[in-house]
Formats: C-alpha cells, structure tokens, sequence
C-alpha cells in the first residue's frame, strides 16, 4: 500500500459532508490544468511530483479538482418515500456506449423505475467517450438529480485497448456517480487507500478511487447508500482496506442503516504485478485446478477473496438476500478484444492462450461475480442481475447491472 500523498484527504470528518439545502443548485467542475498534463506525465510516482517545485505552485487546484464534485440538485420535489426502495448500480465502462446506456436505462422496465442509480467508471471530458459528461447527459435524459465524485485526473487516451482513439482529453476526469429520483439530504465521498501508484500504469492517471455517499430519508429514517469501486490491481487483503476505510468514512454520518454496492472487484486474481499475478496462477493451478478457478468465480468468498467478505461481516454488512447470486455480472471473454489486450498487459501471450483453450467448455465465456450490494440495518426484499446482450455492437457495458428492492427501515439504527 503506498503513504496517502499529503495533498490528497483521506479522512472523512463530519465537516466534510455537505449538505444539500446550503449547495447551489448546479456545480460543474471547470479546471485550468490541462496545460501542465504532458509535464505531469513524466513522473512515475505521486510522492515525487508532489516534491516538484512546479507542481507545488499548482498542486492546491489539484487537491481541490481530485476531492472535488459535480452535481444538480433539487429537482425531485421533497416528498418523503415511504414505500420499497429499488437501488440499481452499474459499472458503466466509461460510458463508451452512451446511446446504448441511455437506451437501455429509458426502455429496458427491469433497470428504467430505479429510485437510485449508483454509477462506477463515469468519465467527465475523456476522448474515448466524445469528451461528455456522462453523469450530467444520463441525469438530464433520466430526469433525475445527480451528485459526481471525482477520483482521478486522467493523462492518457484510456487503458490497453481504448489508446489510438485520436480523440484529445478536455477535462480528462473519471469518477463515481449516483443518480436519484428521490431527494438527497447530503454527500460526501471518502478517499480510498492504494496499493500501487496509478502513474506508472499503462491507463496513466492522478488521484485514486473515492467511495461516494448519499442520504436520503426512507421511511422517515435517515439511510446512507454508497457507490463502492474497490481496486482490481491489488491483492484481496487490500480491498479489505479499503472497506475500513469507507466504514471511516460512515461514523462521520453518525448511526445509520446503510447499502453499499459497486463493483467490488472480486475476481480472484491479484493484478498488482505480473509476479503477483504469476503467482496466484500458481496457486490455482496447484489447488483447485482449472474446473475449482473457474467455479470460485461465482463464489470468491470461499477463499480466493475472503478478506473482502470478512471485512464485510466485520463492518456487520450482510451480503445474504441483497444480491442474486444465480448469474455473474461480468465475464471472462477469450473472444473479446478488449479481455485480450488487458489480459496480455499482465501475463505472456502463450499464458493467456493457455487460458483461452481451458475455457473452451464454457465457449471461451465464464461468469463471475464482481458486483455485489452489501447491506446493514436494511431488509433486501428482492434481488436480481440484469442480464444484457454480449454482442460489441449492441453490449452498453462490460458489466451487467445489479439491482435490490429494499423495505423501509422499521427499528432504530445500529451505531455505525
């Protein structure tokens, strides 16, 4: 795990969280920055641009831009909701399909009556999506208010099979959004530790991933949901961190019944590093062999990523009942270009050929469960995986959406 750079919050305190009544309506998130990206880019750790003469002249609008927020606010009327809550997350790849995702949210009925829509991978005026603000396009066509985190300023054209696209960055931010249909009382988004420093990755990035939490009364109780996006390139043991650190992140909201989802990355395997991930093919290739590998997919809390579900059940978050745990939400696609040249970025071609050929009794497609919701004080009242079309030219996201109705909390909160 690398130190939290000093120009970056990690600790969510209570005056962080701002409250909705006292923000201007809309805010966008303007920055004059784009002139110091090529310089920026030849560093290969955070720790040393941070020492940088030029960098310390600008680095207070780079703290402000990497903990900064989107949003528009107040157009859903103030009514109190009093009946079941339907919660949808989706990790929306960028948003490089952005008709198809707008489509599917207005036309599809099992993702179109969301109460609130928790968005991961949301891009704000990157080349590979036509330079939108996706958040802001999806919330006006949804007609709904939305609030976006910033986690990342973004020096490069996308990762391994998005570069070439010739499309120049504008704003060249990437964060986290949720979209409501009902009103949010206040939001806050709380800094994630990281274990390998995004500067010296092929996707060559400033910043790291923030949890993003909302309030909102249900049922006349105060509840929090939180859009999570735990880190893939790390070991479990870090994600698991990374859950303490939003569990920080919730005392400064005080006693609340909570729902986190997101994609929690629970793939089984340890991107840090090619020796790390050498590793664990090992380790899989010694002990379970290819059926077991293929099998913890769909069950990654039996070992492979049990930290992440101990430090659940340890933050007393219940998976059980809040996910449909009959389908994957994303899959391992031999035949996909994009699977191909992220796979090959971390292991030989002849391994990942190797790889290709053993899952040719699933046709070269396995499902896995990367997507979860995880819920405390809160009863999940039906839960599903919202199955999409796969084809590259009708496929919206490489993940499919999640979704849980939960009731109205009936009992006092447990202290957070």
């Amino acid at each position: 795990m690398i130190e939290d750079p000093l120009w970056l919050r990690s600790d969510l305190t209570a005056s962080d969280i701002l409250e909705v009544a006292s923000v201007d309506r809309s805010r966008h998130l303007p920055h004059e920055l784009a002139p110091h990206f090529g310089w920026i880019r030849r560093f290969r750790n955070h720790n040393r641009l941070a020492k940088a003469r030029r960098f310390k002249r600008i680095s207070g609008e780079v703290r402000d831009l990497l903990n900064g927020y989107a949003w528009q606010l107040g157009g859903t009327g103030s009514a109190a909701v009093t009946r079941p809550l339907k919660i949808v997350s989706w990790n929306i790849e960028r948003g490089l399909h952005f008709e198809l995702l707008r489509r599917v949210l207005h036309e599809d009925p099992r993702l179109s009556d969301f109460d609130l829509l928790l968005l991961n991978e949301v891009d704000l005026g990157m080349g590979r999506s036509n330079n939108r603000d996706v958040a802001r396009d999806l919330a006006g066509s949804l007609a709904c208010d939305f609030v976006f985190a910033n986690q990342h300023i973004v020096l490069a054209e996308g990762d391994a099979g998005e570069a070439g696209h010739g499309v120049p960055n504008t704003a060249a931010l990437h964060g986290s959004a949720i979209l409501s249909r009902i009103p949010i009382q206040r939001f806050a988004a709380v800094a994630l530790p990281e274990y390998v420093d995004k500067l010296r990755s092929t996707e060559t990035r400033l910043g790291r991933k923030r949890a993003l939490i909302v309030e909102v009364e249900i049922g006349g109780v105060p509840c929090l949901v939180t859009s999570v996006h735990l880190d893939p390139f790390a070991p479990s043991r870090h994600r698991a961190a990374q859950l303490h650190r939003i569990q920080r992140g919730l005392r400064a909201f005080g006693p609340r019944p909570c729902l986190l989802g997101g994609d929690f990355n629970t793939l089984t395997y340890d991107f840090s590093s090619p020796a790390s991930l050498a590793a664990n093919l090992v380790t899989k290739a010694t002990s379970v062999g290819v059926a077991g590998t293929v099998q913890h997919y769909m069950v990654p809390e039996l070992r492979f990523e049990r930290p992440v579900f101990d430090a659940l059940s340890n933050m007393e978050f219940s998976v059980a009942g809040f996910n449909d745990r009959r389908h994957g939400t994303l899959f391992f696609d031999a035949n996909d270009p994009a699977t191909r040249a992220r796979a090959r970025r971390y292991m030989p071609a002849p391994v990942y050929d190797r790889m290709c050929r053993l899952t040719r009794p699933w046709s070269g497609r396995v499902p896995m469960r990367a997507d979860w919701f995880a819920g405390r004080d809160l009863k999940p009242q039906h839960a599903a995986v919202i199955s999409l079309p796969r084809e590259p030219s009708l496929r919206a996201s490489d993940h499919d959406p999640i979704s849980v109705v939960i009731q109205p909390p009936t009992c006092s909160a447990t202290e957070t």
